[in-house]
This record gives structure tokens, sequence and C-alpha cells, in this order.
């Protein structure tokens, strides 16, 4: 009878421990924390192409790619795009705005409709301030977050 429910399935937003050691970790323990509480079927994915080539990301870490290079983001293939998930889940350092807009609110992936259900796993932000918390505020009030796990009482209470 188990044969006939369908599994779920759980995409994890991940795959940059190239750029980030931490990272790897935070993929590693996100990848634990699911396949312990949950039968779903895991996909870890990579935003890391469309990061490491978007012109909005290289100002803020210098990279070395000239603007023909880095404008070609759109002929990448992002599997978060095509593949069928249940939940989406977010972890690390990606309650920030630049983060939200480029990665959920592009109008090319786009991630924010209320049919993509999220997770937000241990997340945090980048910056403690107003601005940031009013932007990331506005930002997940679109999104449709299904849970909640922060990475410590400043997030919890601010976002």
């Amino acid at each position: 009878m188990m044969e006939n429910i369908k599994r779920k399935t759980i995409m994890l937003w991940g795959g940059n421990g190239t750029r980030n050691i931490g990272d790897a970790f935070i993929d590693l323990g996100a990848t634990y924390i699911l396949n312990n509480i949950t039968e779903a079927n895991i996909i870890l994915s990579s935003f890391m192409p469309s990061w490491f080539l978007s012109r909005g990301f290289s100002s803020i870490y210098d990279r070395l790619l000239d603007g023909a290079v880095r404008d070609k983001t759109s002929n990448l293939f992002d599997v978060r795009c095509h593949a069928k998930s249940d939940y989406n889940v977010i972890t690390g350092v990606r309650l920030t705005e630049n983060w939200l807009k480029r990665c959920i609110f592009d109008k090319k992936l786009n991630f924010s409709s209320k049919n993509t259900k999220f997770i937000i796993l241990g997340c945090g932000g980048l910056y403690y301030n107003t601005q940031e918390y009013e932007a990331v505020r506005n930002y997940m009030e679109k999104m449709n977050v299904h849970a909640f796990i922060a990475r410590d009482k400043v997030v919890f209470n601010e976002y």
C-alpha cells in the first residue's frame, strides 16, 4: 500500500561549497536534518553558476569577469526552474535584500509565485540594520513560507 503514496520532493537550494566551505557544511547539515525528519526525495541544487556570473554579485565580490560574460546568465541551465518540487529549502545567509531579489524574485526564475512553497532553515541576514529588516520582511510577505527556523534571536524577532 505504501508504494501508491507519492513521496514528496524537497529541493535544497545549496551547492555553493566551491566558493565558501562554510556553505558546504550548511548543505551537509541541512541534508542530514531533512533526511532524518522526512522520507521525501531530496534534491541538492546549486545557484552557483548564476551567482558567479551575475552582474549584481560581481560588484560585491569584485569578480574578474567582463560584462559580456556576466550578462549571459540567461543561458545557464538552472535545475530549480525545471525540477518539480513540493518544497524549496533555503539555508545560510539568504535573508538579504539582494539575494532575495536576484534568486527568488527575478522574473526569469519565477519563484515568487504563491505556488512555490519555501522552508527557511536556519537562515540569517548579512546586514543587521533597519533598512535590511524592512526590505527582507517585504519580500518574505510575498513568499509562500511554510516553515521558518531562524539562525539567531535577532533574525527571529526582526523577520
